[in-house]
């Protein structure tokens, strides 16, 4: 639950520019809502997201997302948030070794 506010104070103190802030809050919020809806229905936690165009599509109407290919949609979205968040975490933290 501290996360928003950690990331905000983060952006306050300038240790994070606008659009590192805006990526990590934009994909946090999107990450607690895609796994509180697999939790309810599926209860899965995110890690345990299938790529079943099936379940991908019952999941992204529960997220509110519409139309022939919202599984597909969703599945775009949840890469390009968690790229966005990886490439952050590129900056500041250093990459495994071994």
């Amino acid at each position: 639950r501290a996360t928003r506010p950690a990331l905000d104070a983060l952006h306050a103190a300038g240790f994070l520019d606008e659009n590192d802030h805006a990526a990590l809050a934009a994909g946090h919020d999107f990450l607690r809502r895609l796994e509180s809806r697999l939790r309810i229905v599926h209860d899965r936690s995110i890690s345990e997201l299938r790529e079943d165009p099936v379940e991908l599509d019952k999941l992204a109407r529960r997220l509110g997302l519409r139309g022939a290919r919202a599984g597909a949609a969703l599945l775009d979205e949840y890469h390009a948030r968690t790229r966005d968040i990886r490439r952050v975490y590129a900056r500041f933290l250093p990459a495994p070794t071994g």
